[in-house]
C-alpha cells in the first residue's frame, strides 16, 4: 500500500508486479483483486496497461497474469547496479542485458 507521498496508481502497479513475481503460476483478475484489496474495476485498467507494455502477460487459456518480458531486464539491471562487481563483470552483465532486451522488440 502507498505511504506518504506515494502515487496511488503507481504504487498499485508495483504491488501487482511484486505479487506476480512471487508466483510463476500467476494470478487471475479476481485473485489479484482479493490479494491486494483493490476493486476489480480499479485493478483492471492497471493490468491492461502493464500487459500492453509487456510487463505482464495474460494466458488466454487459464486467464492468469504473469510477469512479462519487459519486467525481467529491468529487474536484472537493477540487481546488477546494486551489486559491486569488477569492471569486466559489469561489462559482461551489460552485454547480456542488452542481448536479452533485444527480444523486447519482437512483436507480440
Amino acid at each position: 500500500m502507498p505511504s506518504g507521498d506515494a502515487h496511488r496508481s503507481l504504487a498499485r502497479a508495483l504491488d501487482i508486479l511484486e505479487l506476480c513475481s512471487l508466483n510463476g503460476s500467476g494470478y487471475t483478475l479476481t485473485q489479484l483483486s482479493q490479494h491486494l484489496g483493490i476493486a476489480k474495476g480499479s485493478i483492471s485498467p492497471l493490468l491492461h496497461t502493464l500487459r500492453d507494455r509487456g510487463y505482464l502477460t495474460l494466458d488466454d487459456q487459464d486467464h492468469h497474469y504473469r510477469i512479462g518480458r519487459m519486467a525481467v531486464p529491468h529487474s536484472y539491471l537493477l540487481m546488477v547496479a546494486s551489486v559491486t562487481l569488477s569492471l569486466s563483470a559489469r561489462v559482461f552483465c551489460f552485454m547480456c542485458a542488452s542481448f536479452l532486451s533485444s527480444f523486447n522488440s519482437v512483436p507480440k
